[in-house]
């Protein structure tokens, strides 16, 4: 009987393991602390400038036609510069929002790409320093009406279904590490 007692103690010892260890990060913090993302920002401050100044130049070809009606005195050639300038005036309208969706576009693919090396670094992060688990804390976000359109009540819904954590400790955020490595890494390269 003893033996048998021996024997069903070690079967089950097999079966306990460490705790897991858990830690945080604020991917908002993150994503304002990194260098990549200052020069992503830049990059597309400085396409939207070289779009401005485009706008500004449409803008002023514009204002140059509807000055140049003040000379015209013949009716079919008043009626033809006005529908210059309503053209004229529709393809800027139509190429301010292509501009908009395209800047959209860029800004997207950096937050994706963004994301991607938080999670790359998250990784190469747990596994060189033993962590089991990083968990996003949105524990700090504040619940938030934002669309006209929609009943707040069901935004509210919307918003405590997507949160993942209701209470963090600070012992476990590591999101000022994990910012360090980013910009180191990215510095080296």
């Amino acid at each position: 009987i003893g033996g048998l007692i021996v024997h069903e103690a070690t079967a089950v010892r097999p079966l306990l393991r460490r705790p897991s260890v858990t830690v945080t990060v604020d991917l908002e913090r993150v994503l304002e602390g990194l260098n990549k993302r200052a020069d992503d920002d830049a990059e597309l401050q400085k396409l939207a400038q070289t779009y401005q100044a485009e706008d500004a130049a449409k803008k002023e070809e514009i204002a140059n036609m509807e000055d140049s009606m003040a000379d015209l005195v013949d009716e079919r050639k008043l009626l033809d510069k006005e529908e210059e300038i309503a053209l004229a005036t529709l393809r800027r309208q139509a190429w301010l929002s292509f501009i908009g969706e395209k800047l959209d576009v860029e800004e997207s693919l950096m937050l994706q790409d963004l994301f991607r090396d938080v999670q790359k670094a998250s990784a190469a992060m747990a596994d060189t320093e033993g962590f089991d688990i990083v968990l996003l804390d949105d524990s700090g976000l504040q619940l938030a009406v934002i669309e006209r359109d929609q009943r707040r009540v069901i935004q509210i819904k919307e918003q405590l279904r997507s949160r993942n954590l209701l209470f963090a400790s600070s012992v476990t955020d590591i999101t000022d590490d994990l910012i360090t490595r980013m910009n180191n890494e990215y510095a080296s390269q």
